[in-house]
């Protein structure tokens, strides 16, 4: 004859885990600011492309600084620091870093303009 099946055995119970402290607002670093203090502009759309084939003349190892100015509503305007030698490069460049945009600064919680310079490598192979 068959035996039944036997039902495993039941776990031990758990034990509670012990209760989290809310943070100490004593640690907070010496370096943060008040609720809703300031904050830079931050990118939130930023696309890479690669450099189109007509562009890719000649071989050339580059770094370009880009200047945007960002306006309280997000929107920037862009311009070229340091190009690179070629003007046709630098134009696309232009139109490239044109379509990124911005989550405004703020200060005191408020959105205000600034500006920002990034430095971007180049690489054409």
């Amino acid at each position: 004859p068959r035996s039944a099946p036997v039902a495993p055995p039941e776990p031990p119970p758990q034990a509670a885990p012990p209760p989290v402290a809310p943070p100490d607002a004593s640690a907070a670093p010496a370096t943060a600011g008040p609720p809703g203090g300031d904050m830079g502009a931050r990118a939130i759309y930023r696309p890479l492309p690669a450099i189109p084939a007509a562009l890719r003349e000649e071989a050339m190892q580059a770094q370009v600084v880009v200047r945007f100015a960002v306006a309280a509503d997000g929107t920037a305007r862009v311009a070229l620091v340091q190009g690179t030698p070629s003007p046709r490069l630098n134009a696309w460049l232009l139109d490239a870093f044109g379509t990124w945009r911005f989550f405004p600064a703020t200060r005191d919680g408020a959105p205000v303009a600034t500006e920002l310079e990034l430095r971007v490598p180049l690489s054409i192979e």
